[in-house]
């Protein structure tokens, strides 16, 4: 996919620097492309680690791929995601659309805990929580099943006993059994109540799985632009008026950097924070 951008926008490039000329007899390289195309595959390895290093844990670094724009500069193509699925410890891109854990059965709501799939961190341990809440439930439902067992074979040998001797004892062994299962009724309601408020922590925006994006774009800023400072000027053969371009991708969604060169070079000799150089670039999404 990476590659097949790069190659779209080259393309689109030649055509534009050579619209109105005469058709080439043949493809022609850039100058020094050669010695730009080991840069290249350096620049993208680094680059990929030093962002990896920058930004935060809610976000991974998929694939940085760098490709040469003649006479323009180099392209830097970032591919990001939010994982929230996990498996064994594994993180994996999936691009949440639940926005109300009542929009998916009970049934769909345990398989989901079980995978802790399109959810925040955050609200994979409020799951944790609610499913040790519902087991408990069970556990507390399983026991007045019992009770009430219990009660039906006591009240049936209080019938079958009539005024006999046995009678009173039965009736007291009912009236303890009455009160345990009172108490777990109570308990039950209990566990019930924290379910709710767990569910009702869960359903708040702040809590789903997009809840932290507003702040993104200033942590990739940075990120970015410290990652360029450091490593950018890898891109030896370039000169001081052309650019460093990134486009990172997420979600569907570009946002563009670009870096003057010279710029780039005064940033790594420590002339320039990356807080100004982020400043002097340009910046915008589509």
């Amino acid at each position: 996919m990476l590659r097949s951008a790069l190659a779209a926008l080259v393309l689109l490039t030649v055509a534009a620097a050579t619209s109105g000329a005469a058709p080439a007899a043949g493809s022609r390289e850039p100058d020094g492309y050669r010695q730009i195309d080991r840069e290249l595959r350096i620049g993208a390895d680094v680059l990929r680690a030093a962002l990896a290093d920058a930004l935060p844990e809610s976000r991974q670094v998929l694939e940085v791929e760098a490709g040469y724009l003649a006479d323009q500069g180099v392209l830097v193509i970032v591919e990001m995601a939010s994982p929230w699925f996990r498996i064994d410890g594994r993180r994996y891109d999936v691009d949440p659309r639940i926005t109300s854990l009542e929009q998916i059965p009970a049934m769909v709501q345990e398989i989901l805990g079980e995978l802790e799939l399109g959810l925040a961190p955050e609200q994979v341990e409020d799951l944790k929580e609610l499913r040790a809440i519902r087991e408990s439930q069970r556990g507390v439902r399983a026991e007045q099943r019992a009770l009430r067992a219990q009660l039906r074979e006591k009240r049936r040998a209080l019938l079958r006993a009539g005024d006999t001797g046995a009678a009173d004892a039965l009736t007291h062994e009912i009236e303890a059994l009455q009160a345990e299962l009172a108490a777990v009724e109570e308990d039950e309601r209990a566990l019930e109540q924290d379910a709710v408020t767990v569910r009702d922590t869960l359903e708040t925006p702040e809590r789903r799985p997009n809840g932290d994006q507003n702040d993104a774009p200033a942590n990739l800023d940075d990120a970015i632009a410290e990652s360029v400072c450091a490593y950018g000027a890898t891109f030896k053969t370039l000169s001081g008026e052309q650019r460093v371009n990134v486009l990172v991708r997420q979600a569907g969604a570009s946002r563009y950097y670009v870096f003057r060169m010279a710029e780039v070079r005064k940033c790594q000799e420590g002339d320039v924070t990356p807080e100004a150089l982020l400043a002097e670039s340009f910046v915008y999404e589509s």
